[in-house]
């Protein structure tokens, strides 16, 4: 993020790039040897996580499905070869036309998604909380720079700030959509919880603390988590689900 920051203020032009590339090398290797140093150590406390002996957390190709998979679910689009290969396109684009702040909100966005792309079990959106903010910024450079090109156009001033409030509305009413949509979908997988956590606090527990339940109390939660669940649910361990 520093070497980011560092072109935002002084990306310098092309002629130029390669003398600013080489001063920046010298200037950031003690950063690099620290990054470096820390990365050893937390590679050897996370190497002993379950997470990693279990195999849900590894080095591998998956990575790269997981970080167009995140992108997907910032911009809400569809999980397909087409759009991935349409997202590698944009960035190239930010890349090599687009500006310095265009270019630092894209690397926010690679840098805080780095940690979470090797988990093999998929994507989770509780991870985009602060690659988001990165996205937003990315979004809001490209507002700003379709009303420049506006104005340079010939565009009056009114009618750019109208265009560009109409964009803005568009995307908020999308993603607006999109997120009651989540919650409707998120409402109906928790269901089968409130269902068992209502036969949980119906249920008598007998003298060895087993709670018998129906197959239908039960339904659409894994077994490993009946008893946990049914602790929480009465606020009291020693709790013992029995299924017939």
């Amino acid at each position: 993020m520093m070497v980011a920051i560092d072109a935002l203020l002084h990306w310098p032009r092309p002629r130029h790039a390669w003398p600013w590339m080489r001063s920046r090398v010298v200037r950031y290797t003690p950063f690099a040897v620290a990054l470096a140093a820390f990365l050893v150590v937390a590679y050897v406390v996370n190497s002993r996580s379950y997470l990693v002996r279990e195999g849900h957390y590894a080095l591998g190709w998956h990575a790269i499905g997981n970080f167009f998979d995140y992108v997907a679910g910032m911009y809400v689009g569809r999980r397909r070869l087409l759009w991935h290969i349409g997202v590698a396109i944009a960035a190239i684009a930010i890349l090599s036309r687009g500006t310095p702040r265009m270019r630092f909100a894209l690397a926010w966005i690679v840098v805080t998604l780095m940690p979470v792309l090797f988990f093999t079990w998929g994507t989770a959106s509780r991870y985009l909380y602060v690659p988001a903010p990165g996205f937003a910024l990315l979004l809001a450079e490209l507002v700003i720079g379709g009303a420049t090109r506006l104005e340079r156009a010939g565009w009056p001033g009114r009618a750019v700030q109208g265009f560009s409030a109409l964009v803005v509305a568009v995307l908020v009413l999308r993603s607006a959509a999109f997120a009651e949509h989540g919650v409707r979908n998120f409402r109906n997988m928790t269901r089968p919880h409130d269902r068992f956590v209502t036969a949980v606090r119906q249920a008598t527990q007998d003298s060895s603390g087993a709670l018998h339940l129906t197959p239908e109390d039960v339904e659409g939660i894994d077994a490993i988590y009946l008893d946990a669940a049914a602790e929480t649910a009465l606020g009291r361990p020693g709790v013992r689900v029995v299924v017939p």
